[in-house]
């Protein structure tokens, strides 16, 4: 048996750590480490924890579903007007005893499925707060391993990618090519094992001595081309086209500011940062290159050159990732208000159109979502919660009263 006042304190407390969860769980979910695990193709040290977190991740899924299910079953019987002493003593049996029925691998198991072991809802909740806090950690550590690794090859890929190119155009094209093959190679095996290639997000030793290596042989092979000649007689084309490149990035960054300013309007506090100036700081670098082809500073001008180029490269394509970004923020409020209707169709096709609590829950979704500007965070949650009450409705039409009529006596709440 439970009190009423044990009840509350015991689900307010529940209800707490369910959010927190599922704060955690979105994160999880969300956590740029994750793109590795679903991307697979890792080995070694990041192969071994990649499938150690992969069906972890999905346990720590399966519980939440778990705790949900009991969260809104203890809250729906709590909501009901009036209790009997069974009432009580199943609430007591809900919140206290080991209700969660688990399989021999950890996961809940299935109604119809003998368990291998049972677990309250308090250990549930303490063993989701801690998978999630190490699972997360261990995320970050790969991210910022791999982030690392790929860092650090991202000058050399420039560097060598300008010695192919010349390497072609003086007719020595093995040169460029065994230059990069070998930054294939050795960005594979990083990429492939960042864990072990970059731990806690620093490069090991060996790495970076290979990583080195390649950078001597690069500067090698463009010390061994007649590039410097190359470079002079096609200057001009080159400026050409990298004025081409920074007008393009100053079209895609025009782009980012009306984009955002559109998003602005319709999404209440979008995050999604200044805009960015790279095409003006890029114009401003052009008259550095002239100054040093003015002077026939050759051997500089193709360092400078390469640097440029690679810096607008990456200016243009962050651009286009910032409008897909902001633009990806009005689909979200697409999706939702798409979601919030599907629910609201589902409940009109079981005859609860016009069921007062779900359409409270209802009307408050629907404002968030056609209010401009959309408070996205709101809404996500106001749609999960219609989405939640149509569920416990739904669930409570199905279910048996626990006291059949004319058993015990109700005691008002």
């Amino acid at each position: 048996m439970i009190s009423r006042d044990d009840a509350d304190k015991v689900l307010t407390n529940l209800g707490a750590a369910h959010d927190r969860i599922a704060a955690a769980m979105y994160a999880l979910d969300t956590h740029p480490g994750l793109n590795l695990l679903r991307r697979g193709n890792v080995s070694g040290r990041t192969d071994t924890v990649s499938r150690a977190l992969r069906p972890e991740i999905d346990r720590l899924w399966a519980r939440f579903g778990a705790l949900n299910d009991v969260l809104e079953e203890a809250r729906a019987m709590r909501a009901r007007p009036r209790h009997g002493d069974a009432d009580w003593a199943e609430m007591a049996r809900l919140l206290r005893e080991p209700v969660v029925p688990l399989d021999a691998d950890g996961m809940p198991a299935e109604a119809t499925a003998v368990p291998a072991s049972r677990m309250s809802v308090d250990e549930l909740t303490q063993q989701l707060e801690r998978g999630c806090s190490q699972v997360l950690t261990q995320l970050s550590e790969m991210d910022a391993a791999w982030t690392a690794v790929a860092s650090a090859f991202v000058p050399l890929s420039g560097s060598v990618d300008a010695v192919v190119t010349l390497a072609g155009q003086v007719g020595e094209p093995r040169t460029g090519e065994r230059l990069r093959t070998a930054l294939a190679e050795a960005e594979r095996a990083g990429l492939e094992d960042p864990l072990a290639t970059a731990p806690a997000g620093r490069l090991t030793d060996a790495a970076q001595r290979r990583l080195a290596d390649l950078d001597r042989a690069a500067a090698q092979a463009r010390r061994e081309l007649d590039e410097l000649v190359r470079l002079r007689d096609g200057y001009p084309q080159r400026r050409a086209a990298l004025v081409t490149l920074v007008d393009e990035i100053a079209t895609a960054e025009q782009a980012v500011a009306q984009t955002h300013a559109r998003v602005a309007e319709k999404i209440a506090d979008p995050g999604l940062g200044s805009v960015p100036g790279a095409a003006t700081a890029l114009r401003g670098r052009l008259g550095a290159l002239d100054g040093k082809a003015d002077r026939a500073e050759w051997r500089s001008l193709l360092s400078l050159m390469s640097t440029v180029e690679a810096s607008a490269g990456t200016a243009r394509e962050r651009a286009h990732e910032m409008i897909s970004v902001a633009e990806g923020l009005l689909a979200r409020r697409t999706e939702l208000r798409g979601r919030l209707e599907a629910y609201r169709a589902k409940a009109a096709s079981r005859g609860l159109a016009e069921h007062d609590d779900l359409s409270t829950v209802y009307t408050r979704a629907h404002d968030l979502l056609f209010t401009a500007p959309c408070d996205l965070r709101a809404s996500t949650r106001a749609v999960h919660a219609y989405q939640h009450a149509l569920a416990s409705v739904l669930a409570g039409r199905e279910s048996k009263p626990l006291i059949a009529s004319g058993e015990g006596s109700a005691a008002d709440d």
